[in-house]
């Protein structure tokens, strides 16, 4: 029984050991909820799988840790890319003297230098068609010679480890991706793509060298072989996942909150120790049993620990020094409308608008924000979310209901919507219908749009569809009206509006909305490089989606994060969570 405990925990380097019984002075310790399914940073997909890969592996360019709005920090690449003047063109220098980690996989297990190559080769392995990789779409469409590498990574290969991908394989060569020397590479795009370096921040194209895919083959998942500030020491397969300061890490220091604040040497600890557990409120129970440094108010247990109307924690948890920290998540949860339905689309002209536009008055989503959500989500006006660029203070939907707009109001304005739009008598409106999933908070949510609908004379029925069937539905434009939600995969503005561009249909514009002045706004915004003016043409771009009222926009989720006083350093980011290295435990007698 013992030997079998041991084999299940593995050194990355191959051999097995047992976990220490009491982890190291300055241990910094995380409760996830969920599964780190993979260390496949190709494969990552859970949050909990994406925030180990993000804080193990090095990426090209990171999130600078506190300052918002967002922004860039070169990671491994020596500074930001240095476009062309057409846009067509990025060239990215590499640092110099970053190794891999020591491991099996290299000559001598002596990890050798990180150059161009390696970044060429972990994009084509993304885009490998055998690897089905999920995250695919980041960089369809955009690489000269990506797309067609791809369709020719579908047929077999005589190298089945798939550790390199030469013509003499079967595959094609990528142009756009120029190994100009062993620490510059040349990105030539099939179109001005300002957005490459957040995508090159992503989880998903974190660096990894080709030995390990050629030593560890399917097993990759469990063999983390990277260049960041961590290397594996322990990892049970999905539940634990211990890490230790990487010794050849490169130099980095810390940028500081404020300006004149303090810099610290990266990273600021020697162990992190991760533990996942199935629901919040276990991992809730283990921060609470002090056996977790920092974990999420589970929704829950969220009214037990935190005061509704003040945002503040309970005393009980404010004597024990607690800190909570409130971060609204980088997403849109909307009601979409089919653009291509005759009663509500384009072809129902300014008819169709202005039912879509009553439907958005009508609509208040109070039980989402205080039932559904128990206070832990905040209402949204429009895609350009407050963390971005491009966000008006004063900004108004006029689609929506205004913030001092009583109920009564909201439905007056509705109602004369339709009258101005011809429609006297809604009795003659078709019976709407709405896509919902199978759930119980689905269909209680629906209950309620059907009963606000009503109120301005609009009947609507349910047709419930598990989510992927819906989507199916959605896409192929049978759908007349569902929710959905969209998460930022950077924190960028222009990533929700290109769900309204008309050449993204069907995907991510899964609403068939086709407007041309929006696409020259959006084409305009996408070759201009960022500053006063793009903002200004994000802003119009929002304008336009808005005034059409083509998604109801209804929240985002606030996410609630519970720390202990002896943490410090811990900020939130959940595109790209790379905040391990930037945590310590303070070694005095109250920590």
């Amino acid at each position: 029984m013992r030997a079998t405990l041991l084999l299940v925990v593995l050194l990355l380097n191959g051999s097995a050991s047992a976990a220490p019984d009491t982890p190291p002075a300055g241990t910094v310790r995380f409760a996830l909820t969920g599964a780190i399914e993979t260390l496949d940073p190709a494969m990552a997909s859970s949050e909990a799988a994406r925030t180990c890969v993000h804080n193990i592996f090095d990426q090209l360019y990171e999130h600078a840790h506190e300052p918002r709005p967002f922004r860039l920090k070169p990671a491994l690449a020596a500074a930001l890319p240095e476009t062309s003047e057409d846009g067509l063109t990025q060239t990215i220098r590499i640092r110099k003297g970053v190794h891999f980690i020591d491991d099996a996989c290299f000559q001598g297990s002596r990890g050798r230098e990180v150059t161009a190559h390696d970044v060429v080769f972990c994009l084509k392995r993304l885009m490998d068609a055998n690897v089905q990789s999920p995250h695919t779409w980041m960089f369809e469409r955009k690489i000269k010679g990506l797309d067609r590498f791809r369709a020719a990574s579908k047929k077999p290969s005589v190298n089945p480890t798939r550790s390199a991908y030469r013509t003499t394989e079967g595959y094609t060569e990528v142009a756009g991706l120029e190994v100009v020397d062993d620490h510059t590479l040349r990105v030539h795009l099939l179109e001005p793509t300002p957005e490459l370096a957040w995508l090159l921040a992503s989880t998903w194209t974190s660096i990894y060298p080709h030995e390990a895919v050629l030593k560890y083959g399917t097993k990759l998942e469990r063999h983390a072989v990277g260049s960041g500030p961590y290397r594996v020491l322990l990892y049970d397969g999905t539940k634990a996942l211990t890490l230790r300061r990487n010794p050849r890490y490169r130099k980095e220091t810390s940028i500081p909150a404020m300006e004149g604040g303090p810099t610290h040497a990266l990273p600021r600890n020697e162990t992190v120790i991760v533990r996942t557990y199935k629901d919040p409120r276990s991992a809730w129970a283990a921060f609470l049993a002090n056996e977790a440094d920092c974990a999420e108010v589970a929704r829950d247990a969220f009214t037990t620990a935190v005061d509704v109307r003040t945002g503040r924690l309970l005393p009980y948890l404010l004597e024990r020094g607690v800190q909570l920290h409130r971060d609204p998540r980088l997403e849109v949860h909307y009601d979409a409308f089919n653009m291509k339905d005759k009663v509500l689309g384009h072809p129902a002209g300014e008819k169709g608008k202005a039912l879509r536009t009553a439907i958005c008055l009508a609509t208040d989503d109070v039980y989402a924000l205080t039932r559904l959500y128990t206070y832990r989500s905040e209402r949204i006006y429009g895609p350009v979310l407050p963390e971005m660029a491009g966000y008006k203070r004063d900004f108004t939907n006029p689609t929506l209901p205004g913030e001092k707009e009583t109920r009564e109001e909201a439905l007056a304005v509705a109602r004369e919507v339709l009258q101005e739009a011809g429609i006297d008598d809604t009795s003659k409106i078709q019976v709407l219908k709405m896509h919902i999933t199978p759930d119980v908070g689905a269909r209680n949510s629906f209950e309620i749009f059907q009963k606000h609908l009503k109120e301005v004379g609009l009947r609507v029925e349910p047709i419930a569809k598990e989510w992927k069937e819906l989507r199916k539905d959605a896409k192929a434009g049978k759908a007349q009206m569902w929710s959905s939600s969209w998460h930022a995969d950077y924190p960028d503005a222009q990533n929700f509006l290109m769900c309204f561009y008309s050449r993204n249909t069907p995907e991510p514009n899964a609403t068939w909305y086709s407007n041309p002045e929006f696409d020259e706004v959006y084409e305009e915004c996408r070759a201009t490089e960022p500053g006063q003016e793009r903002e200004e043409l994000l802003r119009e771009m929002q304008d336009i989606v808005v005034r059409d009222a083509v998604w109801r926009y209804k929240f985002r989720r606030i996410r609630w994060t519970a720390t202990h006083k002896r943490l410090e350093g811990y900020r939130f980011n959940g595109i790209a969570p790379k905040h391990f290295k930037h945590c310590a435990i303070k070694q005095d007698k109250d920590g």
